[in-house]
């Protein structure tokens, strides 16, 4: 039985924009910018111009996070990004990211991987391509295991990944 005060969260509220990408008008979805006056003070994973390796492993403060990455393609056709206990899987070769046999597209429109995923106590929203595809899964997150995990199947070179843990809302005045 979950002891939180509050366990049927919503999805968190988004921010739209019309966007244009090969000759066609997407309506695009980002988490409001306020999720970031929520961001703990330092974040748990930071880097830049930075080269993975088959496994690379950081620890998280927080049971809410909020994970940016930003690749190149590259030499790697999969990515496995783990967090409390769930497995994100990456599929660069088939364009598709899953999680609990849920699928999406990568890139809607031919580019990078761009992608941003909000994990809180029983949900992953994830947004691809600049928010041109969104989609929310259900989960139930183990935080026994505070870790992010990134596994490829090859060196992997990201511009940016970076993971922010969450205060509380209900610590905030």
């Amino acid at each position: 039985i979950p002891e939180k005060r509050f366990t049927q969260q919503m999805g968190i509220p988004y921010e739209l924009q019309l966007q244009k990408a090969e000759e066609e008008i997407y309506l695009a979805a980002q988490p409001v910018r306020e999720i970031e006056k929520l961001y703990k003070p330092n974040p748990c994973v930071s880097l830049c111009n930075a080269t993975l390796q088959k496994t690379n492993t950081w620890k998280t403060d927080g049971e809410a996070l909020d994970i940016r990455l930003f690749a190149q393609k590259g030499n790697v056709s999969s990515v496995r990004l783990g967090f409390f206990g769930l497995w994100f899987q990456i599929d660069v070769a088939e364009n598709k990211v899953e999680i609990n046999g849920k699928q999406m597209p990568l890139c809607v429109a031919e580019g990078n991987v761009d992608l941003r995923i909000v994990v809180d106590c029983c949900s992953v929203e994830i947004f691809t391509d600049g928010g041109k595809a969104c989609m929310t899964v259900d989960v139930f997150c183990d935080y026994n295991l505070p870790y992010v995990r990134l596994e490829t199947d090859g060196e992997w070179g990201v511009q940016t990944f970076v993971v922010h843990a969450l205060e509380s809302i209900y610590n905030n005045k």
